[in-house]
């Protein structure tokens, strides 16, 4: 379990940099006349399979289990600010990847977790920016 621990901590980066490093800025700072839709589309593309790849995953656990195996560690503590990012931004898993929302649904349940939730998250609803990641 340890190398599949390192594994997931280090791959863990993908999932931020294709879904908060490679979108919010090219959202965000790109001024009107020289956002591409092309590049846009691209870039939710490369965020769709890098999430189908994490489903993957978990596929391969036994239910329950946490990034990389039974137990919720540093690969866990790393993945989850950007999932939980990417679904308060309105990434659907519900409508391809089972796995994630159980695990998401399961860590957000932590005490930790809930204790730093952000409060805005609990009463503003997603902007939907990445609905059609899809």
């Amino acid at each position: 379990q340890q190398a599949a621990v390192w594994q997931r901590t280090l791959e863990a980066e993908n999932v931020r940099q294709k879904g908060v490093i490679d979108i919010l800025p090219y959202v965000f700072a790109t001024k009107p006349e020289d956002f591409d839709q092309d590049v846009w589309k691209k870039k939710k593309q490369a965020l769709g399979q890098e999430i189908q790849l994490w489903e993957w995953y978990l596929a391969k656990q036994k239910p329950g289990s946490h990034i990389a195996g039974p137990d919720f560690t540093i690969a866990d503590a790393t993945f989850w600010p950007s999932l939980a990012f990417l679904v308060q931004m309105g990434v659907p898993l519900q409508s391809c990847c089972p796995h994630l929302v159980k695990y998401y649904e399961m860590v957000k349940q932590r005490p930790s977790v809930e204790e730093t939730w952000p409060p805005h998250w609990k009463t503003t609803p997603s902007p939907g920016l990445l609905k059609d990641v899809f």
